[in-house]
């Protein structure tokens, strides 16, 4: 595989994966500030998601989010989809599991330092 298809295969896949990585964190990092949304009413509802709206850092990771397929079309249109995908999930856990542990304060339990180890035993087994 040349440079060239490397970078239209598992280039555009990780930056499909990075894109939706960044997007979902930084929204998350708002909702975090926000606190958790409330059905008291639905003004408050609204109101909720209008605060949301109106960061520009929660704007630029949903524009992520919304732009990652692009990439990972690219990677699809090359690549079969029984790898792709898996790969593009793995990744997804693999980066975002160790940002929420070190910088959201969420807990590593053993359960996920398992399901890490599934995830990296199964890609391996994947790609063979």
């Amino acid at each position: 595989m040349n440079t060239k298809e490397f970078f239209l295969t598992w280039g555009m896949l990780l930056l499909g994966v990075l894109m939706n990585v960044f997007g979902v964190y930084v929204v998350k990092m708002k909702i975090n500030a926000l606190g958790s949304v409330q059905f008291s009413s639905i003004g408050t509802f609204f109101n909720y998601f209008l605060t949301l709206a109106k960061s520009p850092l929660a704007l630029l990771g949903a524009a992520a989010i919304l732009a990652a397929p692009f990439p990972y079309a690219i990677a699809l249109s090359r690549m079969q989809l029984s790898i792709a995908y898996p790969v593009s999930v793995a990744l997804n856990c693999l980066i975002i599991i160790p940002l929420t542990v070190l910088f959201m304060g969420e807990i590593l339990t053993w359960y996920k330092v398992a399901g890490i180890g599934f995830m990296l035993i199964s890609l391996y087994l994947l790609y063979k």
